[in-house]
């Protein structure tokens, strides 16, 4: 599996990385601040533990500025040659400027912008380049993924009036769907370059039937 690309160790940031941990995804974590994306890696990770009993995905903690747009590219370069690929990007960094229009210098709106707008915009320039090449399911991978993260809120704010609820996920199954998303006419065919490039992400080597 790829990584779920994180922007932001704190706040919103930290409760996706959680949230993407326990849902069995490896996760990139980046912040300004290398030591806090440190603390949240190690956080989420205690708290897979203790919350499965078992350990995380991979996890990897990177410092970027995110009005950088040398380092973003980096920061992008370096989390794909450690996991391999990125699926998901979350933009989360961000600042607020608590004051009345008139009072906001050019200067802090322009810091504003920079860490909100710019900051997003690069970062799904680069990873975006990055899923075209590799022709990443971007918005398919991206809606499933908030499913695991639905069912964990769900399954959270439930739990105490009885109700369970579970976010299954099988895998790369032979159904329909993916014989047309593959290229394929039926199942009888042999496999198309496609369909050998998703079963080499698979560790038993083999799609379910």
């Amino acid at each position: 599996m790829g990584a779920s690309k994180l922007r932001g160790a704190g706040g919103l940031g930290r409760e996706c990385l959680i949230a993407f941990s326990l849902s069995g995804a490896n996760c990139a974590c980046v912040d300004l601040d290398l030591e806090a994306c440190q603390t949240a890696i190690a956080d989420t990770a205690a708290q897979v533990l203790q919350d499965t009993g078992s350990g995380s995905g991979k996890l990897g903690a990177y410092a970027c500025d995110t009005t950088s747009e040398e380092q973003v590219e980096a920061t992008v370069s370096r989390v794909v040659q450690d996991f391999g690929q990125i699926d998901v990007l979350i933009t989360c960094a961000g600042i607020c400027i608590s004051r009345e229009a008139e009072a906001v210098d050019l200067a802090t709106w322009r810091k504003v912008i920079a860490v909100n707008l710019d900051g997003t915009y690069l970062f799904a320039r680069s990873v975006g380049k990055h899923m075209l090449e590799n022709k990443v399911q971007a918005s398919y991978n991206a809606s499933k993924s908030g499913v695991n993260a639905l069912a964990l809120s769900l399954a959270t704010e439930w739990a105490d009036r009885g109700i369970r609820v579970n976010s299954l996920s099988p895998g790369f199954m032979s159904t329909p769907l993916m014989t047309r998303q593959t290229g394929k006419k039926d199942n009888d065919e042999p496999l198309t370059d496609l369909q050998k490039e998703w079963i080499k992400q698979i560790p038993m080597g083999m799609v379910g039937q």
